[in-house]
């Protein structure tokens, strides 16, 4: 299987060369683990060392906090925005029932779509659909989990979907995990566990991870 390299040093040594090409990949983990940074990583990385263009999709963040990371690693977010390498693309509490099941394949993924097709995307980050968990019950949650995933690699992108665990949202991310071709755990520890990864050989350990500033995440591999 094709491998979509993250950049993130360590990382793809584990994974035999990056995540599966065209997969859905939930990063789970509480508050201030380094979600967001382990996703902006994938997607900086991604042009600068694979000349692919990305997507990030913010969902209760601000470009305020964004650009506090891109100044504290040394990532040219607005760069690469101004180069239409890098697209951000904010949803507000307004637009929530958009993702309803009625709506799923409506205004928002049509917009995803359009972006896709401009820049040529191959990489989308969603930080993070916790928000979106917490407004619908289980199963309207899980018919439009599904069909956005499907969507998304109907656009053949390789996605990381970051979800909160011990949050006011919801203390479990099954559903999430069971959908997703690859599930990665950052514990709150500084450990990583892969919990599940389509076509690839785990070893089911912590990995202890840093993240430095003018760096970003850097995971010891052991192997």
């Amino acid at each position: 299987m094709k491998r979509t390299p993250t950049g993130i040093p360590g990382f793809d040594r584990i994974t035999d060369g990056g995540l599966p090409e065209n997969s859905n990949n939930v990063i789970y983990g509480p508050h201030g683990a380094g979600k967001t940074i382990m996703g902006m990583q994938f997607l900086h990385n991604g042009y600068l060392q694979e000349n692919e263009p990305g997507i990030l999709i913010q969902i209760e963040e601000f470009d305020s906090t964004l650009y506090w990371y891109s100044k504290t690693f040394d990532w040219k977010i607005k760069e690469l925005e101004e180069k239409n390498r890098l697209k951000v693309y904010s949803i507000n509490p307004e637009d929530y029932s958009k993702f309803a099941p009625n709506s799923v394949e409506g205004e928002i993924l049509s917009k995803i779509e359009k972006i896709v097709k401009a820049l040529d995307a191959k990489r989308l980050v969603i930080d993070s659909i916790s928000p979106l968990r917490s407004i619908m019950d289980t199963a309207d949650y899980r018919y439009s989990l599904y069909k956005t995933m499907k969507f998304l690699k109907k656009l053949d992108l390789t996605t990381m979907i970051l979800t909160e665990e011990g949050s006011e949202y919801m203390n479990e991310s099954d559903l999430e995990r069971h959908m997703a071709d690859s599930a990665i755990n950052l514990t709150g520890k500084s450990t990583l566990l892969i919990t599940k990864m389509l076509a690839t050989k785990l070893r089911k350990e912590e990995y202890p991870f840093s993240i430095k500033k003018g760096q970003g995440m850097n995971v010891r591999p052991f192997v």
